[in-house]
Parts: structure tokens; C-alpha cells; sequence
């Protein structure tokens, strides 16, 4: 058996990288067609916010038993499981019709969401590859290359007048087929030791100061990758008047630059280090989303040029996270995975309830102000890390 699994490590992450780029298929249209929801079931920015912060509620409670569930169940029945119920979930959408259904199948998605997030996240250290960095930004870049396609699909449909609530028969279907392949294959056992970044001492827990500076980091980045990719195309149309379909194919170009830099960024992070790699990128970032929202319609293409700089935060910080925690670095993803899930969750409600009172204009500027409250972070980090150095 062991021979076996040592002869399959290609077909193990070539189903890896396809079962995450079908999840993206399904995944990224929530965030694309919020505008349309809110027009389909009559909702305004403020309900549409707690939406996403009731589903980021959901997402973060099943984060937290996901490792229980994957530690139970396995890889394989955590993430078919995930994928089935997703299926189930786009059926749902494609013949939903009043708002109280698809407030339930909104917020209800999460439950087979995160199972699912979680084992294709924790699956990577299992694949004997030399460069499991390289697989982890590969892995997310699969992410962004299925939400590219369908941003760009979207916008085409969209302006050809087709029906949004299609969109999900498509990929259901897809769902379903990725599940054939996934029930037909044996999933690896056994992890590989993660490359270390540092040496971290102390219990590992929240009051562990890497782990808490870390966890800072990553959740100010997150918040504002988040706030981007569900809220942009919002940002557009309602800031602009831009058409829905015009704001999904600059929402494109965002998405396509987010792409590129997740397939070449486990190189960069490789070749300078994946710290110096996230300070820089972040740094990027900031720069032209704060450049871009201060010049206005004149300045959208240099918020979507931000993805190609945002595209490395989540797989190259989670490689972080696990790096500084080399023996516990399973703990150490859950710990994180739910830290940034608790703090993400009120992403949304918050800036829902802010494009009401303060314009979505003024409220992007928030997604500039949590990268630097990252930079800040990071910058902590670093500082404990030397001294941790200088005391060995």
C-alpha cells in the first residue's frame, strides 16, 4: 500500500488543484452578483451584510469542528461530503424564488464550505512533493483561476441577459463530477515535516505572542482581501453607476492578477522568503488600493492591479503560520483558520452597514487601513523573530 501511495503523488495533487478550481466555480459568484440578490429579492446593503456576516458565522463555527470532523471521518469523506452538499446548495439557488430561501441557502452554505476549505488546506502536507509551498500557492491559485473564469463568464452572460440563478445549475453539475472523481481515488496517509521559519517558544495558544502577531497579520489582511473581492463590484455600481456586467469584467482583471500572482508567487515566496515576500506584496497593495480609491472612477484598474499583489496573503501566511509552529502545524492552521474566520465574520456586516451610512465611496478606504494594521503586524513578528535569533 505504502508503495503505492508513493507512486501517485501527481494524481493526488492534479485532484487537489481540480477539486479547488470547482469549488471556485461555485464559490465566487456570491461575491460577483451581490447586486444582483439585492435587486432579485428586494434587500438593501444593510440586510445583504448580515447575510454575509450570518454565513461568516456559520463558516467560522464549522471551521473550529472541521479538524474534529477531518480527524474522524478522513480527508476523503470530509471533502466528498463538502462537495455533495454544495451541489445540493446550487440546485437550491438555480430554483430559489423567495428571499427567506435564499437567506437559509446563503448562510447554509457554509456548513459544507468549510469542512471542505479545510481538507483541501490540510490535505497538502500529505502529498510527498518536494516544494509543498509551491503545491500550497498552486492550490490557491486554482482557486483564482476558477473565479476568474467565472467573473469573466458572468460578465458575458450577464450582458447577453441571462438569468443569474443559471449560473448554479452549471456548477452543480460540476460539483458532482469532481465528487466521481474524488470517490474513485485512495487519498495518502502520513505528513511531511513543515520547512520551519524560526523557532517559536511558548505553549501554543493565543497569548503565545508569534502566534497572536500572526494571527493579527493575517486576519487585517484578510479583512481587507475580503472586503475587496465581495465588495468591488458593489464599490462600482453603486459609487459610479457602472453596469453590473461593466463592474464584472473589471472585476475580471482584478480576479486574473490575483491568478498570476498565486502561480508565480510560491516561487517569489521561495526565492526571498515568505515574510519579506508578504511585507512587499502587502506594502504593494496598499499603495495602489489607497492611490486608486483617492482618484475614483480614473482609479478602478489600479484597485484591480492591487490583486496581483493580494494574491500571495492567504496560501503564503498560512505557510507562515505553519512554518513558525514546525511541529504543531496542524494545531497551528486551526488555531489561525478559526482566529481569521472569527474576526473575518464581521467583514461584511460591517461594511454593509457602513456603504449605507457613509457611502461605499468612503467606506473602501477601510481595505488600505487593515493593510497597514497588517504591515504593523507583520512588523511585530518580525521584531520577535530577530530577538528569538539573538537569544539562540
Amino acid at each position: 500500500m505504502q508503495q503505492r501511495q508513493n507512486q501517485n503523488p501527481r494524481k493526488w495533487a492534479l485532484l487537489l488543484l481540480g477539486t479547488m478550481v470547482f469549488f471556485a466555480l461555485f464559490d465566487s459568484p456570491k461575491n460577483i452578483l451581490i447586486p444582483a440578490f439585492k435587486q432579485s429579492f428586494d434587500i438593501g446593503n444593510t440586510m445583504m451584510g448580515s447575510l454575509v456576516f450570518a454565513s461568516s458565522i456559520s463558516f467560522t463555527i464549522m471551521t473550529y469542528f472541521s479538524g474534529k470532523i477531518c480527524v474522524k471521518w478522513g480527508h476523503q469523506k470530509t471533502i466528498v461530503v463538502g462537495l455533495i452538499g454544495l451541489a445540493f446548495v446550487a440546485l437550491g439557488f438555480w430554483r430559489v424564488e423567495s428571499s427567506l430561501a435564499f437567506a437559509i441557502l446563503y448562510v447554509g452554505q457554509s456548513i459544507f464550505i468549510a469542512p471542505l476549505v479545510f481538507g483541501l488546506n490540510t490535505m497538502v502536507p500529505l502529498i510527498p512533493v518536494r516544494n509543498s509551498a509551491l503545491l500550497m500557492n498552486l492550490l490557491h491559485f486554482c482557486y483564482s483561476l476558477g473565479a476568474m473564469t467565472m467573473s469573466k463568464s458572468i460578465g458575458q452572460l450577464l450582458g447577453a441577459g441571462f438569468a443569474w440563478s443559471r449560473i448554479y445549475l452549471f456548477t452543480s453539475i460540476g460539483l458532482i463530477s469532481i465528487v466521481v472523481f474524488n470517490l474513485f481515488v485512495t487519498y495518502p496517509s502520513g505528513q511531511n515535516q513543515v520547512q520551519p521559519h524560526g523557532k517559536a517558544e511558548g505553549p501554543l495558544t493565543i497569548k503565545n505572542p508569534l502566534l497572536f502577531g500572526m494571527i493579527g497579520a493575517f486576519s487585517a489582511s484578510i479583512v481587507a482581501e475580503t472586503a475587496i473581492g465581495q465588495w468591488f463590484s458593489n464599490y462600482m455600481v453603486e459609487s459610479f453607476s457602472l453596469e453590473l456586467n461593466q463592474a464584472a469584467n473589471i472585476l475580471f482583471y482584478y480576479l486574473a492578477l490575483h491568478t498570476i500572482g498565486r502561480l508565480i508567487g510560491g516561487f517569489v515566496a521561495g526565492r526571498f522568503g515568505t515574510q519579506k515576500t508578504l511585507v512587499s506584496a502587502l506594502s504593494a497593495a496598499c499603495l495602489l488600493t489607497l492611490t486608486g480609491i483617492i482618484l475614483k472612477e480614473q482609479g478602478l484598474f489600479l484597485i484591480a492591479g492591487a490583486g496581483l499583489f493580494m494574491s500571495i496573503n492567504y496560501p503564503t501566511s498560512l505557510l507562515l503560520a505553519q512554518s513558525l509552529f514546525p511541529s504543531q502545524s496542524v494545531r497551528a492552521t486551526s488555531l489561525v483558520l478559526t482566529s481569521i474566520s472569527f474576526i473575518n465574520m464581521f467583514t461584511g456586516v460591517v461594511v454593509g452597514v457602513l456603504n449605507d451610512q457613509i457611502t461605499a465611496y468612503r467606506t473602501f478606504f477601510l481595505i488600505p487601513v487593515m493593510l497597514v494594521v497588517s504591515l504593523g503586524f507583520h512588523g511585530f513578528v518580525w521584531v520577535r523573530m530577530k530577538e528569538s535569533r539573538a537569544d539562540e
